[in-house]
């Protein structure tokens, strides 16, 4: 796990973040042979929502251990 800090300002003019990770689910060959026939390649990702804390203009994010990849999604807060 790593601990990721955002400095708010960067990001959306400063509003408040809310900060997703996209990483692929256990393989399954089903779903990688359907996705191939559907051309629907959404099914091999999961969004998992992430905690974030904000203050003092940062908003800092603990990312769990990554196997084998994520990306970090980085929104402005509903």
């Amino acid at each position: 796990a790593a601990t990721l800090t955002l400095l708010d300002g960067a990001f959306f003019k400063g509003k408040a973040l809310s900060v997703s990770l996209l990483t692929p689910p256990p393989f399954e060959a089903t779903a990688h042979q359907a996705a191939e026939t559907t051309k629907n390649y959404a099914p091999l990702s999961q969004r998992i929502p992430l905690d974030t804390v904000s203050g003092k203009g940062v908003t800092t994010v603990k990312i769990p251990p990554l196997t084998p990849w994520g990306i970090l999604v980085v929104e402005p807060a509903p």
